[in-house]
């Protein structure tokens, strides 16, 4: 699966409602934006997610339009690459992993989801869709 036939699944913000955000890097290649995008979505229980790319906004990804894309299915005992917890994030690829932040708002009862960010930049804190100007704390990074 590429990544731009992942992307052409995506619909405008305004035509799904998103509980769940993946902010990647423009320099992250486009293997692991899939698969930084399909782990977000195994490790919770998103229905969809805001997907940006260097800042710009490219829509939204439910989960119903991946897995009629992706499918789903039991690859049988032995088949799995890694061993994971549930609700944890596990990105690997061939030469590694890349690492990933997950940031939320510290405004309290904040209704904006915790936002995955893959190649994330400690000096460039992605910022509250909820609360202009109010940058997300890290709480947790793979």
């Amino acid at each position: 699966m590429s990544w731009s036939e992942l992307s052409s699944h995506m619909v405008p913000a305004a035509a799904a409602a998103p509980d769940g955000a993946v902010h990647l890097s423009a320099a992250t290649g486009d293997d692991l934006r899939v698969g930084a995008v399909l782990a977000v979505f195994a490790a919770g229980d998103h229905r969809g997610l805001r997907v940006t790319v260097g800042g710009a906004e490219l829509g939204v990804l439910t989960r119903d339009a991946v897995l009629d894309f992706v499918g789903c299915g039991d690859g049988g005992t032995g088949t799995g690459a890694a061993a994971s917890l549930a609700g944890v994030p596990v990105l690997q690829a061939a030469a590694g992993s890349q690492a990933w932040d997950r940031w939320r708002c510290p405004v309290p009862g904040c209704p904006e989801p915790d936002v995955y960010v893959v190649g994330s930049d400690a000096f460039d804190p992605p910022a509250c869709e909820v609360h202009p100007g109010q940058t997300l704390e890290r709480v947790a990074s793979g």
